[in-house]
């Protein structure tokens, strides 16, 4: 008769051949079980690289010219939540894009150029989405798949770290960063919010504007200012290296905004552009110019705004009109809004005998730089000048910084002086 501490037993261990007892985990596992978990694991490793052909078949990548070409277009598709035909307008100018020989390139592609004037193809076009909402992202990925087009897409990471209403979470991104056809890349972390820049209530942009220290009941001082900027970029770098597991290269200044629409002596243009080049290969920013050169300044690349209202014909005379050689000034039409001139501060105006700059209210004097004269590296011009008040200057940009020149004064008496600056920090040398 058996025991019931005998079933027990039974059922706790197993007598080997040598009958030692063994633990029941140590059996064999049935065969067919076996060769189950063996197919699952093979499914599994091969699901990814036979996705990864399956979709290449389906949808090819776009064809692209000869690599010859030593300038690309680049057009910034912004956001806006009440545009609802936004998707079957970027459709419409893939197609026209496509039919039309331009090409996609990637965010690699404009660094070798800008960087090591490694050559792009022919009729170029770096396509960049800034939006941080899922629904505009998840449509452009349907569309560029369709199109066999890639695209980087700009995100600033304060919404997606405070999941906000329609935000895209941040595994939403890691699967786009690991497809071939997007660049995950950052446009700060609260650079898209406001700060209050006076008592009453005034706002500026977060980036390039003096805060109002209400507690102090004074205005930021321009150290303050660096040290936020600076906070700002480390912290979107730490979140998309801790989500990303990887650090882009490339930024979109928010609203394409560096500082550069104040007096060039002012701060915020310097403190962004020191801050983008010590984090960041390539910083773009956004307005009318598309065109980018081997000779373009890495810290302030150009990106075209795309007008919501603009049809698949606009897009193709806007990207035409951009993408004109400039090798002298009579080379461009001065009445065409993306290739004419471009005002930095101050009034600009035009009429049939030229154009004028003025002060406003807010300003003293005005400036304002011929678009496409910083894409070459030689360029002829003939001015003529009439100076109605104050002096007139022409800048010679020398360096990436934006304070180092070479300028020409003249004054209503006729006299000229030639001015020579070297870096931010250094004096202004007269020269003659």
């Amino acid at each position: 008769m058996k025991s019931h501490t005998d079933e027990i037993d039974k059922t706790r261990t197993v007598r080997s051949e040598t009958g030692q007892p063994r633990d029941k985990a140590q059996l064999p596992l049935p065969m067919g079980l076996f060769y189950a978990l063996i197919a699952i694991c093979f499914c599994i490793a091969w699901f990814g690289p036979v996705q990864h052909a399956f979709a290449k078949r389906m949808w090819p990548p776009a064809k692209t010219g000869p690599r010859d070409a030593y300038a690309f277009i680049s057009l910034a598709y912004v956001d806006e939540t009440d545009a609802p035909s936004a998707a079957a307008q970027l459709d419409a100018h893939l197609d026209a894009l496509s039919a039309n020989g331009y090409s996609p390139i990637t965010l690699n592609d404009a660094h070798g150029l800008v960087h090591r004037g490694e050559p792009v193809p022919r009729k170029a076009v770096l396509l960049t989405l800034d939006s941080h909402r899922k629904e505009t992202v998840a449509k452009a990925r349907r569309i560029l798949r369709d199109h066999g087009w890639s695209a980087v897409l700009f995100v600033d990471t304060r919404p997606i770290e405070d999941k906000a209403k329609g935000a895209v979470g941040w595994p939403y991104l890691r699967t786009l960063a690991n497809a071939d056809n997007w660049e995950i890349s950052l446009s700060g972390h609260a650079g898209a919010q406001t700060v209050d820049t006076s008592p009453d209530l005034r706002t500026g942009h977060y980036l390039t504007s003096l805060r109002w220290i209400s507690d102090a009941r004074r205005q930021e001082r321009p150290a303050e200012l660096q040290a936020r900027v600076v906070k700002d970029h480390m912290l979107s770098r730490s979140l998309a290296k801790e989500h990303l597991e990887q650090l882009p290269f490339a930024y979109a200044y928010p609203f394409g905004d560096f500082g550069q629409h104040v007096h060039p002596d002012d701060y915020a243009g310097h403190i962004n552009q020191t801050a983008a080049a010590s984090y960041y290969d390539l910083s773009f920013t956004r307005g009318d110019i598309g065109v980018n050169t081997m000779f373009s300044d890495p810290t302030r690349l150009n990106r075209m705004s795309v007008q919501q209202s603009w049809t698949a014909a606009d897009l193709l005379a806007a990207v035409s009109t951009a993408a004109k050689g400039v090798k002298t000034v009579e080379d461009m039409d001065l009445t065409r809004r993306h290739t004419g001139w471009i005002a930095d501060w101050g009034n600009l105006s035009q009429d049939e005998l030229g154009i004028r700059i003025s002060s406003t209210s807010e300003t003293q004097g005005g400036r304002a730089w011929l678009a496409g004269s910083d894409l070459r590296k030689d360029l002829s011009a003939t001015l003529n000048l009439v100076i109605e008040e104050g002096d007139a200057a022409i800048y010679i940009r020398a360096a990436e910084d934006d304070s180092s020149h070479i300028l020409l004064q003249l004054t209503p008496e006729g006299e000229a002086t030639l001015r020579q600056k070297e870096s931010w920090e250094a004096p202004t040398l007269t020269l003659a």
